[in-house]
């Protein structure tokens, strides 16, 4: 099994620490492929996607701005190698999304969505997070614009489903009551990971409409999800701190 295979393998099992190692192994092992021959691109595709790989678990642990040892570093690395690596941009986007730099997280976000490949697993949450933080940058007419957009070309034809469901409450197509409700799920797996996200959007929109009070009960109630691996949960937890105590 090669290191970056093992790598994957472990960071499936969570064994953050053991992944990191394997990815750090297989990245110098590309950087060295790629400088002995550099006519051969691929190489360069190779090693930019190690760049992103330990990238993505140091993301995972909370290691994200330093400068040289920081998820986003390397996340920046993968660019500069590959710049058509958009897993890379959208790892940096969620990592500055953390970090409040919104304007950043936009701009990551807005080139992923230009070079990643059409399809609802690809393209369905960044346009979610894309809306998220043009509104709070009080762009909520261009936000609203290109959702609907986005949400008009996803459903052409197709059943409606649980991510329309978001988009659409995003839209105000839906009150927040029913939106929660419609998290539901007789799945207890796909029940605590709707109602991660029910609770994370419906905070966002509250802390949009400036009720920070409510926004953090509906983030506390996002984390009693335990959804770790959720982007949504991620989010939260760097929302609560933002706000601090609340009466």
């Amino acid at each position: 099994m090669s290191y970056g295979k093992l790598g994957d393998v472990l960071q499936a099992q969570g064994k953050l620490s053991e992944a990191l190692d394997a990815y750090q192994q297989a990245r110098v092992i590309a950087k060295g492929l790629a400088e002995k021959d550099k006519s051969n691109t691929g190489w360069q595709w190779d090693l930019s996607s190690t760049y992103q790989n330990v990238g993505e678990v140091l993301e995972a642990q909370g290691k994200l701005d330093d400068p040289l040892h920081g998820a986003i570093a390397y996340y920046t690395q993968a660019i500069r190698l590959d710049p058509s690596q958009y897993g890379a941009y959208l790892g940096r986007a969620n990592a500055k999304q953390v970090l409040a730099d919104f304007q950043g997280a936009q701009n990551d976000l807005i080139r992923y969505v230009e070079l990643a490949p059409e399809g609802r697993s690809v393209q369905d949450y960044p346009h979610l997070f894309l809306w998220l933080l043009r509104s709070r940058q009080g762009r909520i007419a261009e936000a609203n614009q290109e959702l609907s957009i986005y949400l008009e070309k996803r459903s052409d034809g197709l059943a409606r489903d649980w991510v329309t469901g978001i988009a659409e409450f995003l839209l105000n197509k839906i009150v927040e009551a029913d939106f929660v409700a419609a998290a539901n799920s007789l799945d207890t797996e796909k029940d605590r990971g709707q109602h991660c996200e029910a609770w994370y959007y419906s905070g966002m929109k509250r802390l949009l409409a400036g009720d920070k009070k409510t926004a953090a009960n509906y983030f506390r109630k996002c984390l009693a999800t335990r959804e770790s691996n959720f982007d949504e949960y991620i989010f939260a937890q760097a929302e609560l701190k933002r706000i601090g105590p609340t009466k």
